[in-house]
């Protein structure tokens, strides 16, 4: 039976794009929280709202980002040479 290490590599990714997540995203966020100035009430429906919204504008930006890139990638293949998508696909793999 062959092996396939797609789910292997999937996860090897997955969990490198964590480690990032946990030093950047989780430290703003920590900061975030504890950035309620004292003369407010630090309620934890303030604090979840707070959260919510930095979530919210950190996938938006993710996202814009994303189609940002897309729309880049769609336009360089429409006008690449016959091996133009095989010049991106190694593009794309050294960059991952």
């Amino acid at each position: 039976m062959p092996t396939s290490f797609d789910f292997v590599a999937a996860f090897a990714v997955g969990f490198m794009g964590s480690l990032h997540c946990i030093g950047m995203c989780g430290g703003i966020s920590s900061a975030l929280a504890t950035a309620i100035s004292p003369d407010q009430v630090r309620t934890p429906l303030r604090q979840i709202g707070y959260q919510l919204l930095f979530s919210l504008g950190r996938i938006f930006s993710y996202a814009c980002a994303g189609a940002l890139v897309g729309l880049l990638g769609s336009t360089l293949y429409d006008n690449l040479s016959a091996n133009g998508p095989s010049y991106l696909r190694v593009f794309a793999g050294i960059m991952m």
